[in-house]
């Protein structure tokens, strides 16, 4: 208890924190959640500390939500403080695309003996009815044909987000970088042609109208709307950093605060003169990274407040919920032991 309340302390001192939560199934297959804040301490620190673990009974995200905002407020912190969020509640891993990609044929035909095997019982056979209309689904087949080239592009990524001194404006780097190579894929016609066309030839003879169901097909992401979001971030704070931005930039930058906001005209009066100090060429200590500068904005927040809270919250912005899966490997090894 005396953990859990110097912990809850040290988010209630920050001012703003952020909730990381994923769910893991247990050796009784119930859901279990963590829940995770994410602060930054008065030294500048970057801390993420398990705030909650519980089952989870309701699976919609409205009941995932309401679990965790219960975590939130049964810990006695303030919701209307949480600056970020970041979940990951689905069950599609990498590992598993790329499993049932090589094993596809082998699952359709096992699903088919079950659904009509007589010594099955109807819930059984229902259960692989349905599996296996979804896995004869185009956009299925799709996702894993393009799974297998998209895995290696992504494995740098992937790597590189799992580190637990990463922060938003770094990762947005390496998104970008990413996305890049992806791109190239995209720009691909003639190969994004070819594995259509592979996908709907795995599909022939299965009773399936592939062409049909694809031109169906609408895909919509979110993916560009989140980093439009937090883009100010890096605009105003990534070095090399400048004095001069546009209006709208601060003005969405200071819009990402949960609560009260600095002043914008006061902000960017101060933020000039912490450049101007940063960026100095008798500066023993060059800016480099946004790291760099939050720190040279903690050590100086005595002069600057206002860029040392702007810092504080871009350091508290989640990357991924890396945290929440190091919590559960922990927890494994821990029962593995005792």
């Amino acid at each position: 208890m005396e953990v859990n309340e110097k912990i809850t302390n040290d988010i209630k001192d920050a001012g703003v924190f952020s909730i990381m939560a994923d769910t893991t199934p247990d050796v009784s297959h119930k859901d279990q959640m963590s829940v995770i804040c994410r602060y930054v301490d008065h030294d500048g620190a970057v801390h993420e500390r398990l705030l909650d673990l519980k089952e989870v009974r309701e699976k919609t995200g409205e009941g995932q939500a309401t679990a965790i905002i219960q975590s939130v407020d049964q810990n006695g912190l303030d919701n209307k403080s949480i600056a970020f969020q970041s979940y990951d509640f689905t069950n599609t891993r990498a590992e598993s695309l790329r499993a049932m990609w090589i094993s596809y044929e082998a699952v359709i035909e096992v699903l088919r003996k079950i659904s009509n095997d007589g010594s099955v019982d109807a819930k059984g056979k229902a259960a692989a009815t349905g599996l296996l209309a979804k896995v004869l689904r185009v956009d299925v087949v799709v996702s894993l044909m393009f799974m297998r080239i998209i895995l290696w592009k992504t494995k740098v990524l992937t790597e590189s987000l799992q580190k637990e001194d990463l922060n938003i404006v770094d990762a947005l780097e390496a998104l970008d970088g990413t996305v890049k190579s992806l791109q190239d894929i995209r720009k691909d016609d003639e190969g994004i042609a070819n594995q259509i066309q592979a996908s709907t030839e795995v599909l022939s003879g299965k009773d399936v109208d592939a062409a049909g169901e694809f031109a169906k097909l609408q895909y919509k992401g979110n993916i560009n709307a989140s980093l439009e979001k937090v883009k100010a971030l890096s605009i105003v704070l990534q070095p090399p950093l400048s004095s001069h931005h546009v209006e709208k930039d601060v003005k969405d930058l200071l819009n990402l605060f949960p609560l009260q906001a600095p002043d914008q005209a006061a902000f960017t009066a101060e933020f000039e003169v912490f450049v101007n100090v940063a960026m100095n060429e008798g500066n023993t200590n060059p800016i480099q990274s946004l790291a760099d500068a939050a720190k040279e904005a903690e050590k100086r927040k005595h002069i600057f407040p206002l860029t040392s809270q702007v810092y504080r919250l871009a350091l508290t912005s989640p990357v991924t919920v890396a945290g929440n899966e190091r919590t559960f490997s922990k927890l494994k090894t821990e029962n593995r032991f005792a």
